[in-house]
């Protein structure tokens, strides 16, 4: 659900719910689209749009999933990052598909990590687990 702030009371101003999953993270990107992820699955969701407007991927966009994996959306050194069992993706709005983000390196980027959460802290120091 989407909540906009009116003063001293908040209004729902839209929905959208996946059948049957559940949303482990939420992050909006800077275009003010909202990417959710499921255990197996990512969402974009533009909730500018009425109806709100749903983007779903799969193996053919390189959606980064392992059957009993995780995926959670994060944001790192200024763009949104994907930590999984198959280490740190992002999509790449060009190629219209997600690839290995190797913002910390290839050791985070070639699939033999797994990222369960990364977060950078105030200082500009990254945390990975």
């Amino acid at each position: 659900m989407l909540f906009r702030e009116n003063g001293k009371t908040w209004s729902k101003v839209a929905e959208y719910a996946p059948l049957s999953q559940e949303f482990r993270s939420v992050l909006e990107d800077d275009d003010g689209r909202v990417w959710a992820t499921t255990r197996e699955h990512i969402f974009r969701i533009d909730f500018r749009q009425q109806p709100v407007g749903v983007e779903t991927f799969g193996a053919a966009a390189g959606e980064p999933t392992v059957p009993g994996g995780w995926i959670t959306a994060r944001r790192l050194q200024g763009h949104v990052v994907f930590a999984t069992s198959k280490g740190l993706w992002r999509y790449a709005e060009n190629l219209k598909r997600f690839a290995p983000d190797i913002t910390l390196g290839t050791e985070f980027a070639n699939g033999s990590r797994d990222v369960f959460n990364v977060f950078e802290d105030r200082a500009g120091n990254v945390w990975v687990t």
